[in-house]
C-alpha cells in the first residue's frame, strides 16, 4: 500500500520515542522522507538509536507545567506541521488542546478524543449505545465503580466470574499518574484492591478474565467512519502470560473481529489510527472485546513489515492527499525477542502453574524460534538494524545492574 511521497515533506514531531510503537511511526514516516523530530524524556529513548531520526530531543516529563510551554516553543521554533499524538502527550495538553489540535492527525472533537482515551468512558458509551449494533454482546462482564458511589461487595465482584481485573485510567486521577491494570485477582483481593485504587482514581473499571487467544484489529478512520486501511493478528502462543504479552504475533484474517472494531470506532466517532483487542477461541470463534488503544500500539512494525503503513498513510490523510485503496497484509510473524519473549520464557520457567512436561515444550519450541529466521523483528527493521543490536546491549546491562530480579 505505497503512498507517493511529497516532494517537500513537513517536519513532524513524534513524542515518547522511547515506547516500541513510537519507533516503528519514527522509521515509517523517516524512511517516507519527512524530517523526524523524536522527544522523549528519557535519554536512553530507544526512538534516539533510529537512522530514521533527523532530530533527537529531550523534553520535560509529560506531567510536568513545563510540558505545554516547551511543546509550544518547540513547534514555533522548529516550524513543526504535525504531531503524532501519543496517549501521554494528549493527556498533558488536555487542557490548551485547541491550541494543538490543529496539529494532530486525529479528530478535532476533544471529547471524542478524551473519551477514547477511557476505558470507562469506552465501556460507558457502549453501554449507551441502540442494543441493534451489539457493542455489549461481545464484551466482559463489568462494572464502574465511582468514588462517589456505594462500596464494592465481594459478591458484586465474584457474580463478574474470576479471575477478575482491575483497570483505571490516568486521566481520572491527579496529573502525572498513569493508567494502571491490576490482575489477575479473586473476589476479595478485588474488592481491596478497588478500595485502594479509588484513593487515586475517581472511577476504576473491574472486568471479568475471559478465556482465549490475544488477537487485535488495526485500522486507520476518516471523518466519514470508513476504514482507509486495516489489518488484524494474532498472538502466535496461545496461553497468554502476565510478561511478553504480544511477544510474537502474526497477521491474520478475520472478517468478524474486523466488521466489529469498525463499528465500534465508527459509533465513539473515531478518527485517526487505533488498535482495538480481543480475545478469541480456538474452537468456536467467539470472541470478547478487550480494550481500545486510540494511539500507535506495541505491534506496529507488524502492521509496516505486512505493508500495511499506518504512519504514512494517517499523514497523508491528514494533509489531504489521495491514499490507495487498502489492500490485504502480507503473511508475517513478527516478535521482540529483547525483552518481550525471553521474559515470557522465565516466567514460565518460574511460575508454579507451569507444570514441567509445558516448560520442556516451551523451552524447545522458543529455542527453535531463535533460529528461524523467517521471523521477524520489531527492532531488526529492514534499514535500521542497528537498533536490534541497542536494544541487546540495553537490556543486558540493565540486567548487569539489578541481578536480584534474576533470583526471585
Amino acid at each position: 500500500m505505497a503512498v507517493p511521497p511529497r516532494a517537500e515533506a513537513m517536519p513532524v514531531l513524534v513524542p515518547e520515542a522511547h515506547a516500541l510503537g513510537m519507533l516503528a511511526a519514527i522509521r515509517s514516516l523517516g524512511r517516507a522522507g519527512y524530517p523526524v523530530h523524536a522527544a522523549s524524556p528519557r535519554a536512553d529513548a530507544i526512538g534516539f538509536a533510529s537512522r530514521f531520526c533527523a532530530v533527537k530531543e529531550i523534553c520535560p516529563p509529560y506531567g510536568s507545567p513545563d510540558y505545554t510551554g516547551w511543546l509550544r516553543g518547540y513547534v514555533a521554533s522548529q516550524g513543526i506541521g504535525a504531531i503524532v499524538p501519543g496517549g501521554a502527550l494528549l493527556l498533558a495538553i488536555e487542557p490548551c488542546f485547541d491550541e494543538f489540535r490543529h496539529l494532530l492527525p486525529i479528530a478535532r472533537d476533544r471529547q471524542v478524543v478524551y473519551r477514547a482515551l477511557s476505558k470507562v468512558e469506552v465501556f460507558e458509551a457502549f453501554c449507551q449505545a441502540p442494543p441493534s449494533l451489539g457493542l455489549l454482546k461481545h464484551h466482559p462482564p463489568t462494572l464502574v465503580i465511582d468514588r462517589a458511589a456505594a462500596r464494592l461487595s465481594q459478591d458484586d465482584a465474584a457474580h463478574l466470574g474470576e479471575p477478575l481485573y482491575l483497570k483505571a485510567d490516568a486521566r481520572h486521577a491527579a496529573p502525572g499518574a498513569d493508567d494502571m491494570l491490576c490482575g489477575p485477582l479473586q473476589a476479595q483481593e478485588a474488592v481491596d484492591a478497588t478500595l485502594r485504587a479509588l484513593r487515586t482514581y475517581r472511577k476504576v473499571l473491574l472486568q471479568g478474565g475471559v478465556t482465549g487467544r490475544q488477537a487485535g484489529v488495526t485500522l486507520l478512520m476518516d471523518a466519514g467512519g470508513t476504514a482507509l486501511a486495516s489489518n488484524c493478528f494474532v498472538d502466535v502462543h496461545p496461553d497468554p502470560t502476565r510478561c511478553g504479552t504480544m511477544s510474537l504475533r502474526r497477521t491474520w484474517q478475520n472478517h468478524h473481529l474486523v466488521k466489529d472494531a469498525v463499528q465500534r470506532l465508527r459509533y465513539l466517532g473515531w478518527q485517526g489510527a487505533a488498535m482495538l483487542e480481543y480475545r478469541i477461541r480456538d474452537n468456536d470463534g467467539s470472541f470478547d472485546f478487550i480494550e481500545l488503544n486510540p494511539r500507535y500500539w506495541q505491534s506496529l512494525h507488524l502492521d509496516l513489515l505486512a505493508g500495511i503503513d499506518f504512519p504514512r498513510l494517517q499523514m497523508a490523510w491528514f494533509e489531504g492527499r489521495p491514499l490507495p485503496p487498502p489492500t490485504c497484509a502480507r503473511r508475517v510473524t513478527c516478535g521482540d525477542l529483547w525483552p518481550g519473549e525471553l521474559t515470557r520464557m522465565l516466567e514460565i520457567l518460574r511460575s508454579p502453574r507451569f507444570d514441567a512436561g509445558l516448560r520442556l515444550r516451551e523451552t524447545a519450541a522458543f529455542l527453535l524460534r531463535l533460529c528461524n529466521p523467517t521471523i521477524a523483528s520489531d527492532y531488526a527493521f529492514p534499514g535500521d538494524r542497528g537498533v536490534y543490536w541497542h536494544r541487546v546491549a540495553e537490556v543486558a546491562l540493565g540486567w548487569l545492574r539489578r541481578p536480584q530480579k534474576l533470583k526471585d
